[in-house]
């Protein structure tokens, strides 16, 4: 948080982004190179400076800004102290993931309003874990965004069915992202790189029905290990076997080559190495679990990602539980590893999800919490409904699915005259529909039916389709 303060002491700007207070403060003019090199590059002056102030800034600090007899002064007050050290040994997942139970209902409850309570629902699992925490006696509504009624929207309308939750879709029209990019991007300032704010167009209509607004934002970054980029996943037999996790070598120093890189001055581009290289040394810390997670999230002001709700909490009731404060300890506590995988998220989602277990995820076609061969089951049908002739019409062209490192396509590629990798890779495909199907006949035999309705049957429950 960044304060101006004019010669009186007198607080004349209030923000958080430093370069606007200094601007609108009139506390400095001065424009500092190197930082302006790293704007156009990577969308922000990296911390602690920026365009127009010099002065050092400890992150979780309220940071006051003046001038006194013609001089820059500045003092600071903490408010968070550093982030607590992750556990490594000795720790029970049972009462990690208990104890985020316990913080996350809280925090959802805390946040809810007094009379009517939104939440924005994907088709996603953080903002179903969001709907599903929000206690029954709340009165609540869902809003759903999208261009027009797709399987995210399709699924989200099912989730919100399972809660017994009034849903109120939000079909965003042609033009709506060039309607609404000047207003957002005043909002947003010039610190975080630009991403379209998702509900900001819908202002006025979402506050007109209710008083909060919940969503799952932050969920993904601080429990599920998006940010550890010095992890991958590797998928032992195509996926044929459960996943498994390796560190990878990872150098915060090495950034892609960049347009502006042949358009600035060379003694600027070595500045700006040096303060990449000073801003690792001072916040990497190689006791995490995960040093490329912890680069990105702390500080917190690093996140070119919190131009989406920084600039819709300007213009909507929005709380967001994924920045409560335990909820934050919580994350820089729990060893990486149990995020890698949705691992902890999923032992949660398992206690809190309820009727929204049963209703896949619109982002892979799996139920929550499944199980690995059930996970190949549900994977190969939604990749036999992607290849279908029908969904060919609805999608306007041949199938197409992306995972890490790989394009994958429908079982039979090379019968269809797909190129040869697409075969191997629907060959793969193939070897699990046949593992899952054996599965599936042995539960049939078992249970005296036969296979084949056996597997119309799970379709049918799965994906909502006729009899």
């Amino acid at each position: 948080m960044f304060l101006g303060q004019g010669a009186d002491g007198r607080t004349v700007s209030a923000g958080t982004h430093a370069d606007l207070v200094a601007v609108a403060g009139e506390v400095s003019e001065e424009v500092d190179p190197v930082s302006l090199g790293q704007f156009p590059r990577q969308g922000h002056s990296r911390l602690p400076c920026t365009m127009y102030i010099l002065s050092k800034a400890t992150p979780g600090t309220v940071f006051a800004m003046c001038r006194e007899n013609g001089e820059l002064q500045s003092r600071q007050w903490l408010y968070w102290q550093q982030p607590p050290a992750e556990v490594r040994t000795d720790y029970s997942e049972t009462d990690l993931a208990d104890r985020l139970r316990e913080v996350f209902l809280a925090a959802v409850m805390e946040r809810c309003g007094a009379d009517r309570t939104g939440v924005a629902l994907s088709g996603g699992l953080d903002s179903r874990l969001v709907t599903a925490a929000v206690p029954r006696d709340k009165a609540g509504i869902v809003f759903t965004m999208c261009d027009r009624v797709n399987r995210e929207a399709r699924t989200a309308r099912r989730a919100a069915a399972a809660y017994g939750r009034p849903r109120f879709p939000l079909i965003r029209h042609q033009e709506y992202l060039a309607d609404h990019l000047v207003e957002a991007v005043r909002f947003i300032g010039c610190e975080c790189e630009f991403v379209h704010a998702h509900l900001f167009g819908f202002a006025d209509t979402i506050t007109s029905e209710v008083d909060v607004l919940l969503t799952g934002d932050l969920l993904d970054t601080l429990l599920r290990a998006y940010t550890a980029k010095d992890f991958v996943c590797r998928r032992p037999l195509g996926g044929l076997l459960p996943n498994r996790y390796e560190r990878i070598p990872f150098d915060g120093l090495d950034v892609p080559r960049d347009f502006w890189d042949e358009r600035m001055p060379q003694d600027v581009l070595e500045s700006m190495a040096e303060r990449r290289k000073d801003f690792c040394d001072r916040n990497a810390d190689p006791r995490r679990g995960s040093v490329a997670e912890f680069l990105k999230i702390y500080p917190f002001r690093q996140w070119l990602e919190v131009a989406t709700w920084a600039a819709q909490r300007r213009r909507l009731p929005i709380r967001l539980a994924g920045a409560d404060r335990r909820l934050l300890d919580f994350a820089f506590t729990c060893p990486v590893e149990l995020k890698l995988g949705d691992r902890i998220f999923l032992k949660v989602a398992q206690e809190v999800m309820g009727p929204g277990l049963r209703i896949p995820s619109a982002n892979d076609g799996v139920r929550p919490c499944s199980g690995h061969l059930w996970r190949l089951a549900q994977r190969a049908i939604r990749k036999w409904q992607i290849g279908s002739p029908a969904s060919w019409k609805v999608s306007g062209g041949r199938p197409r699915f992306n995972t890490p490192g790989t394009t994958t396509r429908c079982i039979g590629a090379r019968a269809r005259g797909w190129p040869a990798s697409d075969a191997r890779m629907g060959r793969i495909s193939a070897v699990s529909m046949v593992c899952c199907s054996k599965a599936v006949a042995r539960f049939s035999w078992r249970t005296k039916s036969s296979a084949g309705n056996m597997g119309f049957a799970f379709c049918s429950w799965q994906y909502g389709w006729g009899w």
